[in-house]
């Protein structure tokens, strides 16, 4: 479902700490099919 799997857990813990972020990587996924999200990292 999302690219960059390495970078996953990381980003995991980041979501449960600031919701809006997950909310917001999510929709820049499916915006971009997570190239947005790799050239982001």
């Amino acid at each position: 479902m999302f690219s960059g799997f390495g970078t996953i857990n990381a980003r995991v813990m980041i979501w449960y700490a600031t919701p809006s972020t997950f909310y917001f990587e999510v929709f820049r996924h499916f915006l971009g099919f997570g190239m947005t999200l790799n050239m982001m990292i």
